[in-house]
């Protein structure tokens, strides 16, 4: 992990709580519904697995899932709460250099992840390295794009009251940026939606070129 990115590994066991608290829970009902939709992704990896919450989301449309985190504290948490799912491997990986080979996967999921990580480039360029021809890219991303000026207020309230201090790292994108953003590292948008009322969300499914 990069040492200006935050470590999430201390709130590991009380991370779905603070996050519902922070983004609400009706932004999270609706990005369930848009994840049921989602079919056919085959042998899938996961980028920033945390505690396996967006792997449960995701597993009716994959045949196997190999779930990773850089975070050694974040694998444990996740090993534990999909302990008994046999299609889905927990391992600890870099996003910024990972051990697979090329055209290795089906697709790959990053949720709650390419805002946070200091280097998103080199991220998506390793996702996409990844992935096979045609492969599926899936990405979840919490942004204040869309969002009125108060409930940006009490979103950043939320925030430091309960994680405190942002990371220094970070790219704050909103849907038109993210899109374009993954249409410029070698992918064709399929779909790009902002989900959410009070808090909102990024939504992408794209196909690698």
């Amino acid at each position: 992990m990069n040492t200006a990115e935050k470590d999430w590994s201390k709130y590991v066991e009380k991370f779905d709580k603070l996050q519902e608290h922070i983004v609400g829970n009706e932004v999270m009902v609706m990005l369930k519904d848009e994840y049921s939709k989602l079919s056919d992704l085959g042998n899938l990896l996961e980028l920033g697995c945390g505690n396996g919450t967006y792997t449960l989301l995701i597993e009716h449309a994959a045949d196997k899932i190999t779930a990773t985190d850089c975070s050694a504290g974040m694998v444990k948490a996740a090993e534990k709460k999909l302990e008994g799912k046999e299609k889905i491997k927990i391992q600890q990986a870099n996003c910024y250099g990972l051990q697979f080979a090329d055209a290795s996967y089906d697709s790959v999921m990053m949720a709650n992840v390419i805002h946070v990580v200091a280097d998103p480039v080199k991220a998506i360029k390793e996702t996409h390295r990844v992935m096979k021809p045609s492969g599926t890219l899936v990405i979840t991303s919490f942004t204040a794009d869309g969002m009125s000026f108060f409930n940006k207020l009490a979103l950043i309230f939320k925030y430091l009251a309960t994680v405190g201090k942002p990371p220094a790292s970070g790219t704050p994108f909103g849907l038109q940026s993210l899109a374009e953003f993954v249409k410029g590292n070698g992918f064709e948008v399929l779909e790009s939606k902002l989900i959410g009322k009070t808090s909102k969300a990024i939504f992408i499914v794209a196909k690698k070129k």
